[in-house]
């Protein structure tokens, strides 16, 4: 068999087993006060349901580009990852599953520096309403900074009138 038989055969048998998988997904986001939090932290816990057995095969999720692994706990699958809080917008990611195949096809593009084009096993969104954004025109520890700087020098000036 040559390559292009056994390229062909590989990608079919991927697009038969992406196109049969079912996500039903829960997510949670960062929900603070952005004037603490550097990073806005995004947790998706999925089950996912496939015609084909998945369970011994390792899972993949990428957003925005970044591929990091999926862990398995008990019947659900989890996937968290951060943005830093001046890149996060409200709005929608689209989180896209892959199968160990598929991430190598994946990251086989990647390095060839093109855009990846593999169909994933399954997508879902995770949603980013926003958090409480910072109203302070400065930070909160240069507030209290001064104000102890303050204190500390009406302290110091009453003293003196005291001791005087």
């Amino acid at each position: 068999m040559n390559s292009k038989a056994v390229t062909l055969i590989v990608l079919n048998s991927i697009l038969a087993f992406a196109s049969s998988c079912d996500v039903k997904a829960t997510s949670y986001t960062t929900e603070d006060d952005l004037v603490i939090a550097n990073q806005i932290g995004f947790i998706s816990i999925f089950k996912l349901k496939c015609k084909s057995e998945i369970n011994s095969i390792p899972l993949f999720a990428e957003v925005n580009g970044n591929i990091q692994p999926v862990f398995r706990v008990k019947d659900d699958y989890q996937f968290s990852f951060t943005e830093d809080k001046k890149d996060a917008k409200t709005g929608s990611r689209e989180i896209r599953l892959f199968d160990e195949e598929q991430f190598a096809t994946y990251r086989k593009q990647q390095r060839a520096g093109e855009i990846p084009s593999v169909k994933p096993l399954a997508t879902f969104s995770v949603k980013y309403s926003g958090s409480y954004g910072n109203v302070l025109f400065f930070n909160s520890e240069f507030i209290v900074l001064s104000l102890s700087f303050f204190v500390a020098y009406l302290a110091f000036q009453n003293r003196m009138k005291l001791v005087s």
